[in-house]
């Protein structure tokens, strides 16, 4: 199927006989009517607002089968491709998203795609990096460190953020590169890097920025050393080439078969092909500011339309009313995550969204009346800003579609009878939910006395050493590769410590003091399978770093 065209900003909207001199009108021109349409977008979405935790039941393997639900992603898909270009970039690649064999990518025959790769861990862990993945250029091998998200939870983020989660993203941002060392192997790494960056648009949309690529890609704790100047006038080509219209495989033949000119130093012929916009449209440095602006607020409006259309489609596809019954059944087996998340006097706390970990459970009976469609009431727990630290509350919410109030509770015995209801209903918790609430609280530092109150009403000792299970495995194999590192390493003392090596010996005794905060925290009789299988080589450790001072 061929998707729309929509060639957006100089190429496509210069009409003939206007003259070169009239591209500042042309810009402003766009700009406000990106801007008016992605007012009546985000004005449209908000229609949906307020019944998001109701659509959301889609999802639900409950609700409906898998066979159905991919039939109901296809036509969504379509839909997308007929009215927006946000998968028109990925489709000129041939690069596959949305889709549960998200490792099958058919453009890039014979290549091997490895979510939850041990190798990018074990670089990230010895090297102190945060890579999420990356591409052989030799070889036909892809490694993400991330899990692979199912297609309903893929979905899910969707709906909800408007984005492609973070190991779909990766796939994207490696399968680019792939896309380059398949037409040239030896593409230029910082070029590949450029695209495969700019791809970050359709993860983070709106907080996506020419700025925070440069950033990235100069930024030695990411792992890059590129030239700052090489990658500042090469983002600044892909804007233009962007800006003016050009295909995204069209910029990716011209990173494959560009080369760094030994007198210019400049990438070619990439580079050229950007001067030639800037000669041909007399653009300044502000124009150029304008094009970057300008492609930003186009993905987003591609983003808002795909999102917009996944409601519509809902609509047409299944009854609001049955939507309601398959979420009011499965409620009471699941940990909810807050929507919204609260400061410590009960206020909406956008300054720190995401962040807290609040979360619910709706016990959907008298004390705790519930009607998805009216008022809404249950427990709610999380963290909460204190004097810059987090802290643990629990409480009670109250919601319509109206206004919604939590209520933090400091009374002893209130808090007790919190508890004794999470207690209560937690068999009817699944296990996997209960882990997950673990893996957050755990992967934040945030397992502490209190916390585990929470953790001991929800899950039976067997159910919370299966968790540590999880850790030992984790601080096992992390411990062996910061083992293997501190022997390779040698034992210099602390008057050679300098650059990459200090910066490593501090991650790793960071490292050391979130296990030990963790044990803290589990208490002795949880953790005792964890102490007894990682503590020898956290000794080890300690001892080794010792020795640098």
């Amino acid at each position: 199927m061929k998707p729309k065209s929509e060639r957006f900003i100089l190429k496509a909207k210069v009409p003939e006989g206007v003259r070169m001199s009239d591209t500042k009108k042309i810009l402003d021109d766009q700009t406000e009517g990106l801007i008016s349409e992605m007012e009546r977008l985000e004005k449209g979405l908000e229609e949906y607002k307020s019944n998001y935790r109701i659509y959301e039941a889609f999802a639900f393997p409950e609700f409906i089968d898998d066979e159905k639900f991919d039939k109901f992603v296809d036509k969504w898909k379509d839909k997308v491709r007929k009215k927006t270009n946000l998968l028109a970039p990925l489709d000129q690649l041939g690069i596959r998203v949305f889709c549960d064999d998200l490792e099958n990518q058919p453009a890039f025959p014979g290549t091997v795609i490895e979510f939850g790769s041990r190798d990018v861990h074990e670089e990230n862990v010895k090297n102190a990096k945060n890579a999420g993945g990356w591409t052989y250029s030799l070889t036909k091998k892809i490694q993400i460190q991330s899990r692979k998200l199912s297609l309903r939870a893929q979905m899910h983020h969707f709906m909800y953020e408007g984005t492609l989660d973070s190991a779909t993203s990766t796939v994207v941002h490696e399968s680019i590169h792939r896309a380059h060392f398949t037409m040239n192997s030896q593409t230029p790494l910082l070029l590949s890097e450029v695209q495969a960056h700019f791809s970050s648009i359709f993860a983070r949309g709106d907080v996506f920025s020419v700025s925070q690529i440069i950033d990235a890609l100069t930024n030695e704790k990411v792992g890059y050393q590129f030239n700052k100047g090489d990658v500042v006038r090469n983002v600044r080509a892909v804007v233009l080439l962007l800006g003016s219209g050009e295909k995204y495989s069209t910029i990716s033949n011209l990173i494959a078969t560009s080369k760094q000119n030994q007198v210019s130093h400049k990438y070619l012929p990439l580079e050229k092909e950007a001067e030639k916009i800037l000669k041909t449209f007399d653009l300044d440095s502000l124009d150029q500011q304008a094009l970057d602006y300008i492609y930003q607020m186009y993905v987003t409006n591609q983003r808002l339309k795909a999102q917009l259309l996944l409601f519509e489609t809902l609509d047409e596809e299944f009854k609001l009313d049955d939507l309601k019954k398959a979420k009011e059944a499965v409620l009471q087996g699941r940990i909810v995550r807050s929507q919204y998340e609260y400061d410590d006097e009960g206020q909406l706390d956008e300054s720190h969204a995401g962040k807290l970990l609040q979360a619910s459970i709706c016990p959907m009976d008298k004390e705790f009346p519930y009607d998805i469609m009216g008022r809404r009431t249950g427990v709610t727990f999380g963290f909460v800003m204190r004097d810059n630290k987090m802290i643990f509350r629990i409480g009670r919410f109250d919601a319509t579609d109206n206004s919604e109030t939590v209520k933090w509770t400091d009374d002893a015995n209130d808090i007790g009878r919190l508890f004794d209801v999470i207690k209560q209903k937690s068999s009817k918790i699944s296990f996997n939910g209960k882990l997950d609430l673990f893996a957050r609280y755990a992967g934040s530092n945030q397992i502490n006395e209190e916390s585990m109150k929470l953790l001991r009403a929800l899950a039976s000792d067997d159910e919370l050493k299966k968790m540590v299970a999880e850790c030992i495995q984790f601080y096992d194999s992390t411990f062996t590769w910061v083992l293997e590192e501190l022997q390779s390493m040698g034992h210099y003392g602390a008057e050679y410590v300098a650059g990459e090596v200090k910066k490593k010996l501090q991650a790793y005794k960071q490292r050391v003091e979130l296990y030990e905060s963790l044990v803290k925290g589990l208490g002795k009789d949880i953790a005792e399978d964890l102490t007894k299988a990682v503590q020898p080589k956290v000794d080890q450790i300690k001892e080794s770093l010792a020795t640098y001072g």
